[in-house]
């Protein structure tokens, strides 16, 4: 079972509140002591219980899709607010379970569900490694800027963005992090710069998307390894260290 870190906030439903009938009094007709027989009403298991006791994010989409059919507009943004933020990771939760009640989704959710079921079924990232090729990891940033042009808000906004930074920013650095001692995964066989055939990648991509904030930062890390003669100097250390800010 994965470790899951669940951050609940003041967003979520109020507590689950037990109610319960107390039926009336019945007198034995020989001992005449009073028999008291409580009756608990049965209620739907509130959503903020459901945060708070939940092990695994299938136990979250579970009630989400039982119930958003006759969810109120407002418990449907608490419910995708506390989907959104119940993982550290996004990618743990599989999205595939709301394609059923997708209708009943906010429209930038529902907009984003083949992208967040894409990097559940294949991550981009998992432990600080990429798990695909670099011109697929390029691909799916195009991707998620794609998104962020047409939905700049809302829950799923936010996951979108970070899978945006954290995918461009690996296809970029190549995982490196000279103060770890890890290098860019994209250098030559003899680690002297960065691989000619990433380089060529870069290229072509950032020609054919030249109107993207991604390609123009690729056109931007181009020019920086023209000077160094791809050899990670100084200069494109201080352009890792600001890939972040390129990509506001």
């Amino acid at each position: 079972m994965k470790k899951i870190a669940k951050r609940v906030g003041v967003y979520v439903l109020a507590g689950m509140m037990m109610t319960g009938a107390i039926a009336p009094l019945s007198v034995h007709a020989s001992a005449r002591v009073p028999k008291i027989t409580i009756q608990k009403k049965e209620t739907k298991k509130d959503f903020y219980d459901v945060l708070m006791t939940a092990y695994e994010p299938s136990e979250v989409t579970s009630y989400i899709k039982t119930h958003i059919a006759k969810a109120s507009q407002t418990e449907i943004d608490e419910y995708m607010r506390g989907l959104f933020s119940f993982c550290d990771d996004i990618r743990e939760v599989d999205f595939t379970e709301l394609k059923s009640v997708s209708k009943y989704l906010p429209k930038d959710v529902r907009a984003a569900l083949p992208l967040l079921i894409k990097e559940h079924k294949q991550p981009s990232i998992q432990d600080g490694v990429s798990k695909i090729s670099l011109g697929e990891l390029l691909s799916r940033s195009l991707s998620y800027e794609n998104y962020l042009k047409k939905y700049k808000s809302g829950t799923g906004a936010k996951a979108i963005k970070n899978l945006y930074e954290e995918t461009l920013a690996f296809a970029i650095t190549g995982g490196y992090h000279k103060e770890m001692g890890l290098p860019n995964v994209y250098m030559n066989d003899a680690g002297t710069k960065v691989d000619g055939r990433a380089r060529d990648i870069y290229e072509e991509f950032a020609t054919k998307h030249a109107k993207t904030k991604t390609g123009k930062i690729l056109v931007k890390y181009e020019k920086v390894l023209d000077k160094s003669n791809g050899k990670i100097t100084k200069s494109v250390e201080n352009f890792y260290n600001n890939i972040y800010n390129l990509m506001k």
